[in-house]
């Protein structure tokens, strides 16, 4: 009758993502931080260390997985009405924010938009001079705005086309390497030349000291 009393707690082997998770969250957990706190702390602090450990995040070799996670918190959020209302005036707002930086160049043809009705010669209305003003607005000055309205009047998405990529399989840009490498490897960011070399290969991704330079 009371065999529920020899049940044993249950062991967590580490071995799968979800067990991962768990211990991780209740390491952090134990330390009074949030799973919150600590992704945004590991994305805003300006230790070299965890400078380091972001800096393939937005370059071609992390940015595909990069924005998968971004979409996995987009469907968060698209779950109730309330999140879904809050994230739309998020875009919104970043919409909003990239139409200011593409703006049509100001000052007189070729090099502005204006022509001036009494300068103007036949050459502006070639067909050859034409597509080279659409080319121009569509891809250079305007292509944000350009895209947006041809989207929203055809109904289809160009979404990232490589998005089953493993979130971060490649974990070398995380293990901790020498101070003098934090250093350079802080500032650099290179897409080109990516330094995924380390030694002592070990995660310290919760157990490093995260000071703050």
């Amino acid at each position: 009758m009371d065999s529920h009393r020899n049940i044993q707690p249950r062991k967590f082997s580490g071995t799968s993502d979800e067990e991962k998770i768990h211990l991780i969250c209740g390491q952090l957990l134990s330390m009074k931080m949030s799973p919150k706190q600590f992704i945004t702390g590991f994305l805003t602090k300006n230790n070299s260390l965890l400078r380091y450990r972001r800096c393939m995040w937005t370059t071609k070799y992390g940015r595909t997985s990069t924005i998968k996670l971004v979409r996995i918190i987009t469907n968060n959020f698209r779950k109730t009405q309330e999140g879904s209302a809050q994230w739309t005036r998020l875009i919104q707002e970043e919409a909003i924010s990239i139409l200011q930086e593409q703006l049509i160049p100001k000052g007189c043809y070729p090099l502005g938009s204006f022509q001036s009705a009494r300068t103007v010669t036949r050459e502006f209305f070639t067909d050859n001079a034409i597509d080279e003003q659409n080319k121009r607005l569509t891809t250079e000055d305007t292509p944000f705005l350009f895209n947006l309205l041809v989207g929203a009047l055809s109904g289809a998405v160009d979404e990232e086309t490589e998005l089953d990529e493993e979130l971060d399989k490649n974990l070398d840009q995380y293990i901790e390497l020498p101070p003098e490498t934090h250093a350079s490897s802080g500032t650099s960011g290179s897409e080109d030349s990516p330094d995924n070399s380390a030694k002592d290969p070990e995660d310290a991704l919760l157990t490093d000291s995260m000071d703050e330079d």
